[in-house]
C-alpha cells in the first residue's frame, strides 16, 4: 500500500504505536501525521515544527515525541481534542534522533553539535547531558532500556550507561555509522554505512563488516521482532528496501523501491509489515505475508 503525497517536500519518519494500531510519521516540512493502521486512513496532523522532524518515538499508546531540525522536543497528547501539544523545549542545536531509557520517564536526545540530553517527562526538563565532542549521526534505545548506541562524525560508535558515561567504545568500522539497531536480545548491533553494514557481537566485542546490497548510503535499519531478519532502506544513489538474514547479511527479499531516496523504515510490533518514508512524499506499507515474486 501506497500514501501519495503523504508529506509536503519529503516523508521523513515512520514510527508504529506499541499497540500497532497507529502509525506517526512526519515530513521535511515539519508536518506530523497519525494514521489508522493498517487501514492508513488519516486521524490527525500535528503542526509545530518549523523544518525536518528527525526524531520520533511513541512514549505509549497516546503519548508521542517530536524533535526536529528546528531544535524542538515536542510531547504530544493524542487523547486530547485540540491543543495536542503538552510541551514544547527548543534547543539550540537540530535534534538528531531521539531513544528512551529504562527509568520510562526519561528521554535521550542526540544532537547535531554532540550534546546528548536526558530529558525529564513530560516536563522536557534537562536531568543529564554531555557532549561527545563530535557530531551526533544516530543514536538508539538498548532492549532493556539500560543504556543506548550513538554513533557520532569520525566513525566512533559507543554504549552510553543510564548516567551518560561511555560504558564500552566498540571496534571502529571502516566508513561513518548513519544508522543503528539493536538486535532485540541486545546480542548484536547493526550499523549502517555506504555501501557496508557493520554488525557488532556485543558479547565478544568483535566487529563483522559485510557488503551491503544498497548502492549508497544505509539511511534506516530495523530487526524484526523475532530477531531473524533486518531491513534496510538506502538513501543517495539508492532507494532500495532489502530483507536480510540477520545472521549472514545475504538478502532474502526485495522489496519496491521508492522513486527517491529513501529515508526511513520500521517493523510493526507484530512483524508482519514494514512501513517506510521517502523524499518522493509518499508512505508504503509493505505486508510480508503477501506471496513473494521471484526475481
Amino acid at each position: 500500500m501506497q500514501v501519495e503525497n503523504a508529506h509536503h517536500f519529503a516523508s521523513t519518519q515512520v514510527q508504529f504505536n506499541p499497540g500497532g494500531g497507529l502509525l506517526a510519521t512526519a515530513g521535511l516540512g515539519g508536518d506530523i501525521k497519525i494514521w489508522s493502521f493498517p487501514a492508513m486512513t488519516p486521524i490527525m496532523t500535528l503542526a509545530v515544527h518549523k523544518n525536518a522532524v528527525r526524531g520520533l518515538v511513541w512514549f505509549n499508546d497516546r503519548i508521542l515525541i517530536s524533535g526536529g531540525d528546528d531544535g524542538r522536543t515536542v510531547v504530544w497528547d493524542l487523547a486530547k481534542d485540540e491543543q495536542q501539544q503538552i510541551r514544547v523545549e527548543l534547543f539550540s542545536s537540530p535534534i538528531k534522533g531521539l531513544a528512551f531509557l529504562s527509568a520510562g520517564g526519561e528521554l535521550v536526545a542526540g544532537h547535531r553539535d554532540g550534546t546528548i540530553r536526558v530529558l525529564e517527562l513530560p516536563s522536557l526538563r534537562i536531568l543529564r547531558e554531555r557532549n561527545l565532542g563530535r557530531r551526533v549521526l544516530a543514536l538508539r534505545s538498548r532492549p532493556d532500556g539500560a543504556g543506548l548506541a550513538v554513533s557520532t562524525a569520525g566513525k566512533q560508535v559507543f554504549l552510553l550507561d543510564r548516567a551518560l558515561q561511555v560504558a564500552r567504545e566498540l571496534p571502529m568500522p571502516n566508513r561513518e555509522i548513519y544508522s543503528l539497531a539493536f538486535s532485540p536480545d541486545g546480542r548484536k548491533l547493526a550499523g549502517g554505512a555506504w555501501f557496508k553494514l557493520s554488525i557488532w557481537d556485543l558479547f565478544t566485542n568483535s566487529l563483522a563488516e559485510w557488503d551491503s546490497p544498497h548502492f549508497g548510503k544505509i539511511a534506516s535499519l530495523d530487526f524484526s521482532p523475532d530477531g531473524g531478519r533486518l531491513a534496510s532502506i538506502g538513501r543517495i544513489s539508492d532507494s532500495k528496501i532489502f530483507l536480510l538474514n540477520a545472521r549472514t547479511g545475504k538478502p532474502v527479499r526485495y522489496l519496491l523501491r521508492h522513486s527517491l531516496c529513501g529515508a526511513a523504515l520500521q517493523f510493526s510490533p507484530d512483524g508482519r509489515y514494514i512501513a517506510s518514508a521517502s523524499d518522493d512524499r509518499s508512505v508504503r506499507v509493505y505486508d510480508l505475508t503477501e506471496p513473494y515474486p521471484p526475481r
